[in-house]
């Protein structure tokens, strides 16, 4: 009898299970990928907050602060590919507070204000009266001043150094004021009192 046929069929069911099987076994291998976007594209986070003005007419007068802070996205693939080593956590988060806050300096110094040292003054302070667990609006701010101080380098910029002597002198008590006395206000002190009142139910 002859089992050329029989043989051949089973070759052609087998096969494929075979190959099927060592593909399966194969470890599977992918490049990494990365996401971007086009250029110009940034994130942006703002905090804005209406309450009614505390004053003695009709209702008609409000109140209103609004923080807003953009971040640019990665659009060029290049960047991703850098065999620089990445700074430790504190340096960054360093340079980060350095950018929000010479955004709030210009602010203040277009408002006629000695920008830098209201916003030193702002740090110190948060560094005294803030403390983790009182509310939203307090963590939201405490986060915002808190200078890490930790792993400081020679070779940062000065406006590090700044920031982080303003932070630490709030941390042993010492007079705010009394340090930076060409800031007329404390910042800390007007966001701090922007509290909506309470709801009010017919």
């Amino acid at each position: 009898m002859d089992l050329t046929p029989v043989l051949g069929l089973m070759g052609i069911l087998v096969l494929p299970a075979v190959e099927a099987s060592s593909r399966t076994e194969a470890p599977l291998s992918r490049h990494k990928r990365y996401l971007t976007f086009p250029e110009g594209s940034t994130f942006s986070f703002a905090f804005c907050m209406q309450m009614k003005a505390v004053t003695q007419d009709i209702d008609i007068f409000t109140e209103a602060l609004a923080i807003a802070a953009n971040y640019d996205l990665p659009s060029k693939p290049s960047l991703l590919f850098t065999s620089r080593p990445i700074p430790p956590a504190p340096i960054i988060h360093r340079r980060q507070r350095r950018s929000l806050y010479s955004r709030v300096e210009n602010i203040l110094n277009l408002a006629g204000l000695d920008g830098r040292s209201c916003v030193l003054l702002a740090v110190c302070e948060a560094s005294q009266r803030l403390t983790p667990g009182i509310g939203l609006l307090e963590e939201i701010v405490r986060i915002l001043f808190k200078m890490p101080v930790e792993q400081m380098s020679r070779d940062e910029p000065h406006e590090h150094w700044q920031y982080s002597t303003a932070y630490s002198s709030g941390t042993y008590n010492l007079d705010c004021q009394k340090l930076y006395p060409r800031c007329p206000l404390s910042l800390l002190s007007i966001v701090m009192d922007m509290k909506p009142a309470p709801l009010q139910f017919l």
